[in-house]
């Protein structure tokens, strides 16, 4: 189990034709760990990886029934610019 103070990172992606494809990473700081619960907090300033649509358009830019029609990168996000 993870430490109070730890760093690990959350990863999220998607799987397409098999394989696990990365489109995002938050690292957080530990706050607790046990068998039941995992409490972490991303910092202030940190930053993070996240999803866009591959024209540099945000995810919420376009309609909910064409975020998935769309090709994605990802790119790296300052602290001040990430949002959860």
């Amino acid at each position: 189990m993870w430490q109070r103070g730890d760093v690990v990172v959350l990863r999220y992606g998607r799987e397409a034709s098999g394989d696990y494809q990365f489109s995002g990473g938050l690292p957080l700081y530990v706050i607790s760990h046990s068998e039941h619960q995992f409490v972490a907090y991303l910092a202030e300033g940190t930053e993070t990886v996240a999803p866009v649509l591959a024209d540099g358009r945000g995810l919420r830019d376009v309609a909910l029934e064409e975020r998935w029609a769309h090709p994605r990168i990802s790119v790296s996000r300052p602290g001040d610019e990430a949002t959860l």
